[in-house]
């Protein structure tokens, strides 16, 4: 990844929900308040977060991992539908949060030799987002309730949320 597409992605991971927010608050916080709960998304997103891990288990250099390569698929196999079945309970808000978890490590990754002090604007929400994702994932509800408080709030001020990821995700890209 290049230090363009890194700060590419940055912008993107803000400023299209930011846009979504500004553009129909209304549908976006109906959508904020059914997301922890709804278990299509949890199911999806907790997919993609273990193939995610899996591929950086792979992929990992790391001699200690490489005897239990071969087992990967079957652990997969095994583990998808468990997360299914044993965190019925906001597993959609869990998932987001392994996936804000995962997601930064590419972008930190392509900006860190990056001449300049503007990486730093980058470097900062991509930090943000890992955080987020860390409590996203071992505490949800932190996550059910700023969403289910975003989704009682007022259009404008979901417009204003909406206003200041969007400017986030511009600064990232144009730092």
């Amino acid at each position: 990844m290049t230090e363009h597409t890194a700060k590419l992605a940055t912008a993107c991971i803000f400023a299209i929900p930011g846009l979504f927010a500004l553009a129909l608050p209304g549908c976006a916080r109906r959508a904020a308040r059914g997301f922890p709960d709804c278990r299509p998304a949890g199911m999806l997103l907790s997919t993609l977060a273990l193939l995610w891990a899996a591929a950086l288990i792979y992929y990992t250099p790391l001699d200690f991992i490489s005897k239990f390569r071969i087992h990967l698929t079957a652990f997969l196999l095994v583990s998808i539908p468990l997360s299914w079945m044993w965190m019925r309970t906001l597993l959609a808000a869990r998932s987001l949060g392994a996936l804000m978890c995962l997601a930064p490590a590419p972008v930190l990754a392509a900006v860190r030799f990056a001449p300049g002090a503007g990486r730093l604007v980058t470097v900062s929400l991509m930090y943000a987002v890992a955080v987020a994702g860390m409590v996203s994932t071992f505490s949800p509800y932190y996550m059910r309730d700023a969403l289910f408080r975003f989704g009682g709030a007022g259009n404008n001020a979901a417009r204003a949320i909406g206003a200041l990821m969007l400017a986030a995700g511009l600064a990232a890209f144009l730092a």
